[in-house]
């Protein structure tokens, strides 16, 4: 089973991530467009020599935020980051995350993500599926 680890900058809280525009429609702010397109290049230079990993996956996000934060909700920064991961051709699709761990560590300068990202075994008749995705 195939297990990768990439860091990745501090993402955008989904609280402020998000604006409305008219007819009702939300708009990316400028902060998560950047957010996605570092997140992004830094995945695909990193793992563009290899294949797409193979689902299911198990996926363990450590939060360090920035030195500036001093409360915060875990689960706000989640979507950005699982996001990234598919954009940048790391997973297939995050609805294929069959298990997710958030954990908060200590600030650490700019802030940081890192992601533990690993392929597992699994029975699909266990799940109602076909072929296991």
């Amino acid at each position: 089973m195939r297990t990768e680890v990439v860091a990745l900058p501090w993402p955008p809280s989904a609280n402020t991530s998000k604006n409305k525009g008219k007819g009702g429609r939300f708009f990316s702010t400028p902060e998560l467009k950047t957010f996605q397109l570092i997140a992004v290049l830094k995945i695909r230079r990193e793992f563009c020599q290899y294949p797409i990993m193979r689902p299911p996956y198990e996926v363990h996000l450590e939060f360090h935020p920035p030195k500036t934060y001093r409360v915060w909700d875990a689960a706000n920064f989640e979507k950005h980051v699982v996001d990234a991961m598919v954009k940048g051709g790391l997973i297939k699709d995050d609805n294929k995350i069959v298990r997710m761990v958030l954990e908060k560590h200590r600030p650490w300068k700019k802030g940081v993500v890192m992601a533990i990202v690993k392929e597992v075994d699994w029975d699909p008749k266990e799940w109602g599926g076909k072929d296991g995705t």
